[in-house]
């Protein structure tokens, strides 16, 4: 991306049937974002958001 300039993205979360996550009524979880530059500038950030999962019950 070129400076100043954002990008929109979505993240599905998936989990497979039956497995924990799934059958829980929710599961906590962090997802992390970094940016990892290029091969002549290095990433400088990161982030985090704390989310939940709803599972069977949620």
């Amino acid at each position: 991306m070129p400076a100043n300039e954002t990008l929109s993205a979505s993240v599905y979360v998936t989990a497979p049937a039956g497995s924990a996550a799934a059958e829980r009524e929710r599961t906590d979880m962090t997802i992390w974002i970094e940016d990892q530059g290029t091969d002549a500038q290095p990433g400088t950030d990161r982030v985090r958001k704390d989310t939940i999962f709803n599972g069977k019950d949620g």
